[in-house]
Order: C-alpha cells, then sequence, then structure tokens
C-alpha cells in the first residue's frame, strides 16, 4: 500500500492558519493528521545541526546497509510485544516566533497501534490502530476517523508500526530509505515516493531501539521528537491498556 493515499489527507494541514494549528497539532508526526493537539510533535529548525540531518540522505539504503546500520537495534525490537515510555515534544510552524511544546507519555503495541498521552500543555491523548485514529479530551472523544471513513487512516497506521520496528520492508513501501553509523549510534533516512504530499522528510535516530525523531513539511514546519525512558516487554499489555485502543 503507497503513501499516495495520504496526501489529501496530510496535505489539508497545510491551509490552515497559524493560529488554528497551534490548537491542533499533535504528537502524530509522520504524517501530520492534524487533530487538536498532541501528535507524535520540534524545536524551531531541527535540534541538532542541519549539516547532520543532511549527511543521511548521502547515503542510500540497501536492505544489507540497513542490516548493517540498524540491524542490532531492529533485531532487538523484533520480538518486542509492546514498547513504553516518555516523549518531549517541540514543534515549529512557519509563521510563529516560537516553537511549541509538549510532552507526555507513549504506549507502542504491536499489530495493534500506538497511544500518545499528553500532559502538557494540556492533557489529551491520541490513539491511532489499523482501523481507527481516536482523539480523547476530559477522557470522552473528541474526534474519530475511521478507516472505513478515510483509507489513510491504516497507512498511518501500518508506517508508525513500521517505525517502532524498523522494519525495513514496510518502511520501504512508502519511502526511499537513507541510512548511516552515527557515533554510537544510527540515522535512518526517509523521503515519500511521491513528493505532491505535506511532508518533506523525516529523520529517525536512536541506539538500541528508536530515540528521536525528527520531521519537516514542505511548507517549512518542523517537528522534533525525543522518546526516553523507553522500555521493551515481550508480554502482552494489561487489560487497562488495551482498552485505550478500543472506540
Amino acid at each position: 500500500m503507497k503513501i499516495k493515499g495520504t496526501h489529501t489527507f496530510i496535505a489539508k494541514r497545510s491551509n490552515v492558519p497559524v493560529p488554528a494549528r497551534i490548537k491542533v497539532c499533535v504528537p502524530f508526526v509522520f504524517l501530520k493528521v492534524c487533530v487538536p493537539f498532541i501528535f507524535f510533535a520540534a524545536a524551531s529548525v531541527f535540534a541538532a545541526p542541519a549539516q547532520q540531518s543532511q549527511d543521511v540522505f548521502a547515503s542510500p539504503a540497501t536492505a544489507e546497509r540497513f542490516a548493517h546500520d540498524l540491524g542490532e537495534a531492529a533485531q532487538a525490537l523484533k520480538g518486542a510485544r509492546t514498547l513504553r515510555g516518555a516523549y518531549v515534544q517541540d514543534k515549529s510552524l512557519a509563521g510563529l516566533p516560537h516553537p511549541l511544546h509538549a510532552e507526555g507519555s507513549f504506549l507502542f503495541v504491536r499489530d495493534l497501534g500506538i497511544a500518545w498521552r499528553t500532559t502538557t500543555p494540556f492533557e489529551s491523548e491520541l490513539v491511532i490502530t489499523g482501523t481507527d485514529i481516536l482523539q480523547r479530551e476530559n477522557g470522552r472523544v473528541s474526534m474519530h476517523l475511521s478507516a472505513a471513513q478515510q483509507p489513510a487512516v491504516r497507512i498511518v497506521s501500518e508506517i508508525f508500526s513500521a517505525v517502532f520496528a524498523l522494519d525495513f520492508n514496510a518502511l520501504s513501501a512508502n519511502f526511499d530509505l537513507y541510512s548511516r553509523k552515527a557515533g554510537r549510534g544510527w540515522e535512518l533516512g526517509l523521503k515519500p515516493h511521491e513528493a505532491n504530499g505535506a511532508l518533506k522528510q523525516i529523520v529517525v535516530s536512536g541506539g538500541k531501539q528508536v530515540e528521536r525523531v525528527r520531521v519537516l513539511d514542505v511548507n517549512g514546519d518542523t517537528t522534533d521528537i525525543h522518546l526516553r525512558a523507553t522500555t521493551v516487554s515481550q508480554a502482552a499489555p494489561a487489560a487497562d491498556e488495551l482498552k485505550r485502543f478500543r472506540p
């Protein structure tokens, strides 16, 4: 399944006035579904030096190169059932002098989805599964998109899962991939196969697992997400955690 189907889905974001985008951008990163705040969300330009982000795109990733650069991390995540941790997100919107800051926690469950719970600047939750995208505020669903209404929902879920699992085949279905060793870790660059959407490029980096995601939109918006204190488990999620993924 190609990313082409998401173009209408994500391009709407670029036409939203800046004041409105302050309210709607959520920790949602890769495909920018704009819904009332919380997205997988950057310092006012990527926090790392620009040259560092550009270097990875000079190294196209074949399956062999990907395995060389990220193989240890990918292998460590291969059998993971759940990933839990905290995130810090800074987002810079073109036209605003200061970045927007958010903090919270995340829960990734393989074959189910990912839940982003924001605690700062206010409480909210974004849940992404293969069939639904849910936004909750004050414990109630404030936004619900289903795959039946918008087929791109399924693609969004697949890409999130592929990034967290560092799945080369799944990622290469939608992106041109680039990779390199970087210090004691690695960097993975992603560019959409078709460059007529809102997303320009993504740089994912880490060590034993994904630790940072940096996103650049064609309109100049940037997103920088740091994943912290991540724990990896092969155990099934608890019953109360599973409830978070239900509409």
